[in-house]
């Protein structure tokens, strides 16, 4: 059974003072986002298991989580396979991770351990865990989807490249990835680096701007 049921969130928030002007390839950027092939997102209560390497420590990734979150604090980061990312759908969803000492190396993944999503592998397979910490070997992993720690607050959220007629927001805080995200009743497109964006040629998005969404 799922540990936690989709959330829906609200906000509202003003621009002013926080956007940083980039129009260039606004146009594109939009319609790549709008094509980028999403896969299924890893979803409460589901498992997997493979290998886990390391890749050594950075809090750096494709979920472009930095600033880290408070969230994460004390988690073990970790890049998944491009299937389980997603198209980022991924990002920032917590683990609970088994390693059984199976394998070759030197540093034997054992124990259970928090983790969060925060990067791709694109040599991974399905199931794969890669570790933001120094390391050497190949080990036997499991792991199952469980709620994110939260400080039980509104979402937050990151702005990169907006003004005021394209909005590219990060949503944060949350105890699961956001599923889906509307701006002043506009739907979002998901980016390949766990932003939703939206644009207007018209009007421009006059704040203050309400957020909804799901988990």
């Amino acid at each position: 059974m799922p540990a936690f049921s989709p959330l829906s969130f609200v906000k509202m928030f003003h621009l002013h003072g926080r956007i940083r002007v980039a129009t260039a390839l606004l146009a594109a950027t939009v319609a790549a986002a709008a094509a980028a092939p999403l896969g299924a997102a890893l979803r409460a209560g589901q498992t997997g298991a493979g290998e886990g390497t390391y890749f050594g420590p950075t809090t750096r990734g494709n979920c472009a989580l930095d600033p880290l979150p408070a969230q994460y604090g004390g988690l073990v980061g970790v890049a998944v396979s491009t299937a389980d990312y997603a198209g980022s759908a991924a990002c920032g969803a917590c683990l609970r991770v088994t390693g059984s000492g199976d394998g070759a190396g030197a540093n034997p993944i054992t124990g259970t351990f928090s983790a969060y999503v925060m990067d791709r592998c694109p040599e991974c397979a399905a199931g794969d865990l890669d570790l933001a910490t120094p390391g050497d070997g190949r080990w036997a992993v499991s792991w199952t989807v469980v709620p994110c720690p939260t400080a039980g607050g509104a979402p937050e959220f990151l702005l990169e490249g907006s003004n005021p007629h394209y909005l590219k927001v990060q949503v944060r805080g949350l105890p699961a990835p956001a599923a889906s995200v509307s701006v002043g009743g506009a739907a979002c497109a998901r980016t390949q680096d766990n932003f939703f964006i939206v644009a207007t040629a018209g009007p421009p998005l006059e704040p203050p701007l309400t957020v909804t969404g799901t988990t």
